[in-house]
């Protein structure tokens, strides 16, 4: 595997749930449920690691842990040397700069009444990214990284379709100059068609730019397109972790079996990155 830029160990997340009207009678506030269990994995520079699970497996606190837009309650996230769980104010900032999240839905994400333009600016205006280069140019620049025209920067997201608001997400999660960019569920929305265009898109990114990518999904023909290795989670704890060919052709799980005798999936063809 390349360098490694990002370690997980023995991550932890509990959430308290709304008790049901019987764990009520018996008095009970809340209910903890433990979304993320001693959940580890290693991320290199350059690498696509997928997380693939059902719903409620825990994928997406996860994702969401490593540059803690959820608060992980244990373990450990080391990025690029430094304890992400030790920081706080700027530095904290500085490491959600280097780690940006691509979400599901884009329209959510996006602000309806901003142009595409200030929305790419006010992402690298945040992080102090733009340094000496003039405003209209560095919107272009994202918006050829994403493969869309620089007359986009006047639409609104109300004007676009679904993948092209998804490619200005990923856009303006490049506004940052990110080394690592988070994908949770980025193409479960989109028709296949577009979805293979977005996977492609990803791809091209890992390989122009260098970037690592972690990419969640339940959608396995995905994963097996854009992958280099795939973490599989199941009820929040990690039960199989291998090179995607591996978990397609030898999986050792049961669990992975299962996932992958009851949905569709193609025969892999893809190698891994050097």
């Amino acid at each position: 595997m390349s360098e490694e830029i990002l370690r997980v160990e023995g991550l932890m997340k509990t959430f308290a749930t709304r008790p049901s009207l019987l764990q009520r009678a018996r008095r009970r506030e809340t209910v903890p449920v433990r979304a993320v269990d001693d959940v580890g994995f290693t991320l290199g520079r350059g690498e696509i690691l997928g997380i693939a699970g059902e719903s409620g497996s825990g994928k997406s606190t996860t994702a969401r842990c490593l540059n803690r837009l959820v608060e992980p309650d244990g373990g450990t996230i080391v990025f690029d040397g430094i304890d992400v769980r030790a920081l706080a104010g700027r530095e904290l900032r500085e490491v959600r700069r280097r780690i940006q999240m691509v979400f599901q839905d884009p329209y959510a994400s996006l602000n309806p009444r901003m142009s595409i333009g200030n929305a790419i600016l006010e992402a690298g205006r945040v992080h102090r990214q733009l340094g000496t280069t003039a405003p209209r140019q560095f919107v272009r620049e994202r918006l050829d990284m994403v493969r869309l025209p620089e007359s986009f920067a006047d639409r609104r997201p109300r004007d676009l379709s679904g993948g092209q608001r998804q490619r200005v997400a990923i856009a303006r999660a490049l506004a940052t100059d990110p080394e690592i960019i988070v994908a949770d569920e980025a193409v479960s929305a989109l028709d296949v068609s577009v979805q293979t265009e977005i996977v492609n898109l990803f791809l091209d990114l890992r390989d122009e730019m260098g970037l690592s990518i972690v990419f969640v999904s339940h959608q396995l023909p995905v994963l097996a397109a854009l992958t280099d290795r795939i973490a599989v989670m199941r009820s929040g704890a990690l039960v199989e972790l291998a090179t995607t060919r591996a978990i397609f052709e030898d999986p050792q799980h049961p669990y992975t079996q299962g996932l992958l005798a009851a949905h569709p999936h193609p025969r892999f063809q893809r190698e891994p990155s050097p």
